[in-house]
């Protein structure tokens, strides 16, 4: 049997599509020596629009940072949050309380970054190249029955999606 592999990154006319902002949304990337508290209010809603789910994550994050909140601190957040109007997160006051130790727009980029949060990252970051660590050779034969693993190794921005073939058609990844 013939494999095939191919490598593409996300930044290709389709997933671009998929990724990319709304018209509406939109805007010049921020300056990443921009204080948080300073960001444009669409931009900062925007990402915390894409926090709401995850703020606690997000706050985990600056363990080892000086960004670092207490215990006690996330919860009041939290408490804050639900006390105030439909229109304030947890994220929002997660952001706010960042904003108030000094975070910049890099500081941001690069905690969004590791919790790979794609869709507010491209509002905020330039596109990067591809860089193919490790790729499997593009034609390999196997016997019917035989196992085949194929490894490859990407990073860049928009993040690299990886995309598998037989004969010209896409599988599935089990």
């Amino acid at each position: 049997t013939l494999w095939e592999s191919q490598i593409t990154k996300s930044f290709n006319q389709t997933c671009c599509k998929k990724f990319s902002p709304s018209p509406s949304m939109r805007m010049a990337l921020p300056n990443p020596k921009t204080p948080v508290k300073k960001m444009e209010i669409k931009l900062f809603n925007e990402v915390c629009q894409d926090l709401r789910t995850r703020w606690r994550d997000f706050a985990v994050l600056m363990e080892e940072d000086i960004f670092k909140l207490t215990s006690q601190e996330i919860e009041h957040i939290a408490i804050l949050a639900n006390r105030e109007t439909h229109y304030k997160t947890c994220a929002h006051e997660l952001l706010n309380k960042f904003g108030e130790r000094g975070m910049k727009v890099r500081d941001l980029i690069r905690y969004l970054d590791k919790m790979r949060m794609e869709r507010v990252l491209l509002m905020m970051k330039p596109p990067e190249d591809l860089v193919i660590m490790h790729h499997p050779p593009t034609h390999m034969e196997v016997k019917q029955g035989d196992t085949l693993r194929l490894e490859t190794f990407a990073y860049g921005f928009p993040y690299p999606r990886y995309t598998w073939f037989k004969r010209d058609k896409v599988v599935g990844l089990e």
